[in-house]
């Protein structure tokens, strides 16, 4: 078994954001990684470097991931391919498995679940975190009622749904309704924070103001968590304060 700076993995994804968020990642864990914008490209860099396993996304151009798949069957290396695409369709994961795919993610990544795949197909140890862990809710009585969330490390969609339960029930049962969240993501992984983390959010943002006097502020002074939440495409929510603050505007219900 390889140790995880001898190992070599190969995304092969077309759009440029998540290569670098990937390589990253996977660079800071101490893996070597290469990179390729399209299948064609990836199924040479497969053939010259032979690595020992392969993220693969389905839509890109020139050769796509399941023509990918077709010819990497021409290959004398026995090589794990793990699917990494927004396609969702039970028939899209079936096409994908019968042509070879190893394994199979639904964008937006999940981190610790990439870890534990990754420890499954190449027989590493990564620490696998448990994103309910990171989470915490502190509530204040005397300053104005505020319900506190505080995030470190990891955000997921699904630690904020049952983040969402806790809170509620806290808002209901000891301020009637009315109070503050804020979610303190200042320790938060940048990441993390995916287009599918802040939807959440915001429904929890919109189900909240459906039946209570509740608002919600999103505290970071994290740059890229910054930029992420002004890019969104319910950025028009968002306010800055002195570049450090960022809060929710009230949704009309």
């Amino acid at each position: 078994m390889k140790e995880v700076k001898e190992t070599l993995i190969l995304i092969v994804e077309d759009d440029e954001l998540s290569i670098d968020i990937l390589a990253e990642y996977l660079r800071d864990l101490g893996f070597r990684v290469v990179t390729a914008e399209n299948g064609m490209k990836g199924y040479i860099m497969a053939k010259d470097y032979s690595p020992d396993l392969i993220l693969l996304d389905i839509m890109m151009p020139r050769m796509d991931g399941f023509s990918f798949l077709n010819k990497l069957t021409t290959l004398p290396k026995n090589m794990p391919v793990i699917m990494t695409t927004a396609l969702s369709k039970k028939e899209d994961v079936t096409k994908a498995l019968k042509l070879g795919a190893t394994d199979y993610m639904i964008k937006p990544i999940n981190f610790n679940t990439l870890k534990e795949k990754l420890n499954k197909h190449l027989g590493l140890s990564l620490p696998v975190e448990d994103s309910s862990k990171f989470m915490e809710i502190k509530v204040d009585i005397e300053n104005n009622k505020v319900i506190a969330v505080k995030t470190k490390g990891y955000l997921t969609k699904e630690g904020l749904v049952d983040l969402k339960r806790k809170i509620l029930d806290y808002a209901q049962t000891m301020f009637g309704g009315k109070a503050k969240v804020l979610f303190d993501l200042e320790d938060v992984q940048a990441e993390t924070i995916t287009s599918d983390t802040l939807d959440e959010i915001f429904d929890f943002y919109s189900e909240i103001k459906s039946i209570s006097s509740m608002d919600v502020i999103i505290l970071t002074t994290n740059s890229k968590i910054i930029s992420q939440l002004k890019t969104h495409h319910l950025g028009k929510y968002f306010e800055v304060v002195n570049d450090k603050v960022l809060g929710i505007n009230k949704l009309s219900k």
